[in-house]
């Protein structure tokens, strides 16, 4: 059939539990990580030198390889951190708590995002390159994520999110973005993080 045999499916199964768990056990690591260097940081700035030490440090121990392009400038502004199709912008702990900030914040995401995706042609390549992005933001005690749907589906999340009016988004196209969060920065929150980076 498919030339497995029971062992090799054991095996399978076992590495498959170990790599899970130790995805469980870096997202719990890099969650207090992030949750530490908040308690220390004084400044957008400190925070995303810590988190970036520990996301670094993070990844390298997963396995993973990432270049982040830093403050990398687009039409709207300067990203803070672009990973791939993953934008990360940090603010000062304790901002994403202050009421109406995660909708600004979402929205200044969004503009970043629809910069790059303007890069890769037409409207419908900008569209196919915008849902496979992500935008993040981080600041140290929550974290959101935005993703975009051109046809306004709802995107899959173990996390709760919201729909969002259609800022940021290419003129002429239907759909707009969603956020999940802002949620506290916790094991589960930090595995989604983990998993956006990974997979894009």
């Amino acid at each position: 059939m498919n030339g497995l045999t029971i062992v090799d499916t054991d095996i399978l199964i076992d590495a498959a539990h170990q790599i899970s768990s130790s995805n469980l056990i870096a997202a719990e690591g890099l969650a207090q990580a992030i949750r530490q260097v908040a308690r220390k940081a004084h400044s957008e700035e400190d925070l995303r030198v810590g988190v970036e030490q520990a996301l670094s440090a993070t990844l390298q121990a997963l396995g993973l390889t990432a270049t982040p392009e830093y403050e990398k400038t687009t039409l709207s502004g300067s990203a803070d951190a672009v990973y791939g199709q993953a934008v990360i912008e940090y603010k000062r702990p304790g901002r994403l708590s202050e009421k109406g900030f995660p909708a600004k914040l979402a929205e200044q995401i969004a503009r970043y995002l629809t910069d790059q995706a303007r890069r890769a042609g037409g409207r419908a390549k900008q569209a196919e390159a915008l849902e496979k992005m992500i935008g993040i933001g981080l600041d140290g005690e929550h974290i959101l994520f935005l993703r975009y749907s051109a046809t306004g589906r709802r995107r899959e999340s173990p996390l709760d999110f919201r729909s969002l009016p259609d800022f940021g988004s290419l003129d002429g196209l239907p759909g707009g973005f969603q956020m999940v969060g802002p949620v506290p920065v916790e094991r589960e929150s930090v595995e989604l993080l983990l998993l956006y980076l990974r997979s894009l």
